[in-house]
């Protein structure tokens, strides 16, 4: 039993090299070590593998779990990334931008002035206007 649980810890603390490996990306330029920039293609399997092992040694009820763990924590934000999530954000304002070139559109002035009505934009911006834009008629 001590044997299998030494080849997990050195498994385990390989896998973690690794993961730290595909932290150092942010560091290390492609151009200098392109496999380095590989290895992030791994970081979904390496971090599964590292969860699974982490759960055996909270199972086994290991001091070894509590390492882990914490060197676990390194990696939060770079599965965040991998998951795509981020915290919703409430402050944000939702606001609609028009950007409309009146130049060489088909419309005339009349529809042009209705449009704009209608589609009601916080943020409106004209290019190549030759005429005035009054919204209040």
């Amino acid at each position: 039993m001590k044997l299998i649980r030494f080849f997990l810890t050195a498994i385990h603390l390989g896998i973690v090299v690794l993961l730290l490996a595909t932290l150092a990306n942010k560091y290390i330029s492609p151009s200098t070590f392109g496999w380095l920039n590989l290895l992030s293609l791994a970081f979904p399997a390496l971090m599964f593998l590292n969860v699974i092992l982490c759960i055996i040694w909270i199972i086994f009820w290991r001091k070894r779990a509590i390492f882990f763990l914490a060197i676990s924590l390194l990696f939060i934000n770079a599965t965040r990334r991998w998951i795509n999530y981020t915290p919703e954000n409430k402050e944000i304002a939702d606001f609609k931008v028009l950007l409309l070139n009146t130049k060489n559109g088909v419309w005339g002035q009349k529809d042009i002035r209705n449009y704009i009505k209608q589609v009601d934009a916080d943020i409106l911006m004209l290019q190549e206007t030759s005429f005035d834009i009054d919204l209040e008629q």
